[in-house]
């Protein structure tokens, strides 16, 4: 890897940090395709993208909101219970039954483009 690359995955993850601090978890909305644009493969991606979420996203900004009283510890241990569950499946289909980088990326481009339809409705 040379200097350049580095910085730009410091840039991805300096990008999707802000995001995941403003948005939550939306960080990985802008740094799953920014990793696929920098050459990296989907399930590369997709890796990088939970191995970020597992401290560096969650920790610093859970702890503001915490501070800030916004934290509901037994809401967020259901949707961990979820999301567990959720991700361990995920994985899986991606893994086991071989789906192209093709196909994830349209998947994930249509529920992009219907959850911004929602947000854009209740809350726009």
């Amino acid at each position: 890897m040379n200097i350049i690359q580095m910085l730009i995955y410091i840039l991805i993850g300096l990008l999707s940090g802000i995001m995941a601090g403003m948005l939550g978890a939306g960080g990985n909305v802008i740094m799953l395709p920014l990793l696929m644009w920098s050459g990296l493969t989907y399930n590369q991606s997709i890796a990088i993208g939970l191995a970020v979420n597992a401290v560096p996203h969650t920790g610093p900004g859970l702890y503001l909101f915490y501070k800030n009283g916004d934290y509901k510890f037994w809401e967020s241990l259901y949707v961990i219970l979820g999301s567990t569950i959720g991700v361990l499946v995920g994985a899986y289909m991606i893994t086991a039954f071989k789906l192209s980088q093709k196909f994830m990326c349209r998947v994930l481009s249509i529920i992009m483009v219907i959850l911004a339809g929602i947000m854009w409705y209740n809350f726009g």
